[in-house]
């Protein structure tokens, strides 16, 4: 799972600083979860690498790939561009589950939704491919289908280890979404 760190130049401070908190929320998710996911946290050289230095305590000792290049640019990525699929509430086509030799992009972004479209674009700028989580088949939601980075994750670690899309948004999706 790549953590795409790029639209720090797009965030107000508090935003920036959220993104931040959720990144750690995410990291310590994965340390705890049944089935944790390998996390690079790319695009750091966006203006969110001193947020996340100084919000998350400890960072340098994270067990995650860090890097202030683009998930296209990490040379750990960059050749497996074929596998990367973004995860944008925006896209038409629908995951129906993850696959091993897939890398799943998660957008980091805090926007309270003013870019629409905006990691949808990015994915076909770039040439990768891109689906939604299928949230609306599985889930009742009042308002937005959009979700934290942190609530992604969950509902990833928890798809991966149940097996159910179903049981992985009851588990993952708050209930006052």
């Amino acid at each position: 799972v790549v953590i795409d760190l790029e639209f720090g130049d797009l965030m107000e401070e508090k935003e920036k600083k959220s993104m931040a908190y959720q990144l750690g929320i995410c990291y310590s998710a994965n340390c705890k979860a049944v089935v944790p996911a390998q996390i690079h946290v790319t695009g750091l050289g966006s203006g969110m690498g001193d947020v996340v230095r100084k919000v998350c305590s400890g960072v340098e000792h994270w067990a995650v790939h860090m890097s202030d290049e683009t998930y296209l640019e990490s040379p750990a990525l960059a050749e497996r561009k074929t596998n990367l699929v973004y995860l944008t509430a925006d896209s038409e086509h629908e995951l129906e589950d993850f696959k091993d030799d897939e890398v799943y992009i998660i957008g980091g972004i805090v926007d309270r939704n003013r870019y629409k479209n905006l990691t949808l674009n990015k994915a076909n700028e770039q040439g990768i491919r891109h689906a939604r989580l299928p949230i609306r088949d599985h889930l009742k939601m009042s308002g937005t289908h959009v979700l934290t980075v942190n609530q992604t994750l969950d509902i990833i670690h928890a798809q991966l280890e149940l097996r159910d899309w179903d049981q992985a948004m009851d588990r993952a999706v708050p209930m006052r979404k």
